[in-house]
């Protein structure tokens, strides 16, 4: 019985910590390139992925050049 205990004990302990490790908070990371510059962005959406890479890419490139997302996973 002391045994059957302790294996019983050891299988709730293991699963609440299983239970307590966090899932991947983003599911997607985007990359966007200009000639000048790039830009990186995580979400849990992939559009919004997208739209913050091509953010921080496009505040560093000068006006008229274009950044294109090159990167999406």
């Amino acid at each position: 019985m002391r045994n059957a205990a302790l294996i019983v004990t050891s299988a709730v302990i293991f699963a609440g910590l299983a239970a307590a490790i966090p899932a991947k908070a983003y599911a997607c990371y985007c990359e966007a390139r200009s000639n000048y510059a790039w830009g990186w962005g995580q979400h849990a959406s992939c559009g919004r992925a997208q739209r913050i890479a091509l953010t921080q890419c496009a505040a560093r490139t000068p006006r008229g050049a274009y950044c294109y997302v090159t990167f999406c996973n």
